[in-house]
């Protein structure tokens, strides 16, 4: 078995999705018999995970200079001082780490826009192969469709930095095919797909947590667990609802969507968002919960539903998806025919819809309603299988094995 030094900004599954992603493999590692050491700025779930953990400084959190001198560095260098701080800091603990642990490979994880770990190593490369992860694209210039942002004198910067990250990684690991495609186009040699993992740290999460309160009254409960982004506009989701309520008018007092975490505005502001919390159909939780809350509501509902931005092709794979398999719940996806999300249901399941497919989204409710208690609509098993922990070590050992020096 391999000695891992793995480096994530992102570890504490109860901020982030990319902490509940790198705690899944973390564990998946550990328990296939590999020494795993992990190096973060983030906080540490001592409680989940069994192996040693050392924490440099989040640079991003303290101290920052004045505007003048913030806004010149962003201009020159695509980024704050800070952040420079931060690549420092990771340049210094991965050269100790790798000297004190003698690790086969380091395995450095990005999440959104925080690469930090992944610049350091590409600007002083370790004395051993290094594995890039990449969560998402990178940066906002080279995101698909409406999450594309591009800013002057900044983007060419950035775009040069992950660019400088594809030559020199010895791997590169992609959550999905379609994002690593997105991402490398037709050179996609030495790269491969790590996918989200579906293990039962759900299960044990949700049974640590406190267990949602359900209304008896509304017994058919749909829970989407995770922000909705500007681009991800529920409107399909809530049309669709009102329509379900038309031809099944008995369900309208019987059901409930959770909404858990940030909405933005736009959509608040939406007549079927404010018709449907009068209503008592939509409750809103705004505030972060914990993930093992998360997981307790979703192992209670009906489905768990997923809210995909209106775009020709989605390269996202969400990790609630990878926990809706490991708590085997049906998902209603809101998602385009050409996404990872479909391509993991298969395009033609039948709690898959277009996310402005109002109608698509009465159906696949009413399928629900009638099929409710019987769990008959879950991920297809040639999809949850491409999520099996020991499917995902199995690619990862590939890597290794491929890279090996």
């Amino acid at each position: 078995m391999s000695r891992l030094l793995f480096a994530t900004s992102a570890l504490d599954p109860d901020r982030t999705s990319g902490g509940i992603g790198a705690c899944h493999l973390v564990l998946a590692l550990h328990d296939a018999g590999h020494a795993v050491r992990v190096l973060t700025t983030d906080r540490v779930p001592s409680h989940l995970l069994p192996v040693p953990v050392e924490t440099l400084p989040n640079e991003m959190d303290g101290r920052r200079p004045g505007h003048l001198r913030r806004r010149a560095s962003v201009r020159l260098t695509g980024y704050p001082p800070e952040a420079w701080r931060q690549i420092a800091a990771w340049e210094a603990a991965l050269a100790a780490g790798v000297e004190r642990f003698m690790p086969d490979a380091v395995f450095a994880m990005g999440a959104g826009g925080n690469l930090f770990a992944l610049m350091a190593l590409a600007r002083a490369a370790p004395d051993c192969p290094w594995i890039a992860n990449y969560h998402d694209p990178y940066p906002a210039s080279l995101r698909p469709g409406a999450y594309r942002r591009s800013t002057r004198w900044v983007s060419g910067r950035q775009e040069r930095m992950h660019r400088l990250i594809l030559r020199r990684a010895d791997a590169l690991t992609f959550p999905s095919a379609r994002l690593l495609r997105w991402v490398l186009g037709d050179e996609s040699q030495g790269a491969c797909v790590l996918p989200h993992i579906a293990s039962d740290l759900a299960h044990r999460c949700a049974d640590r947590a406190p267990q949602p309160a359900v209304d008896p009254a509304r017994p058919f409960r749909l829970v989407h667990a995770g922000t909705l982004l500007g681009p991800r506009s529920p409107h399909g989701l809530l049309e669709g609802l009102d329509r379900f309520f038309q031809q099944v008018p008995e369900a309208r007092e019987r059901t409930v969507l959770a909404q858990i975490g940030t909405v933005h505005h736009d959509h608040q502001a939406l007549p079927a968002w404010k018709r449907l919390v009068a209503a008592g159909v939509l409750k809103p939780t705004t505030e972060r919960v914990s993930y093992g809350a998360a997981c307790a509501a979703m192992r209670s509902a009906a489905a768990t539903v997923v809210v995909e931005a209106d775009m020709p092709m989605s390269p996202f794979l969400p990790q609630k998806l990878a926990d809706a398999v490991a708590l085997q719940r049906p998902v209603l996806a809101l998602t385009p025919r050409a996404s990872a999300v479909s391509d993991l249901l298969g395009a033609d399941h039948p709690l898959r819809v277009d996310p402005t497919d109002a109608d698509g989204v009465a159906r696949a409710l009413a399928m629900l309603w009638t099929k409710r208690g019987e769990d008959a609509i879950l991920v297809p098993a040639e999809g949850a299988a491409q999520l099996a922990p020991t499917r995902v070590v199995e690619s990862f050992e590939h890597t290794l094995a491929r890279i090996a020096r």
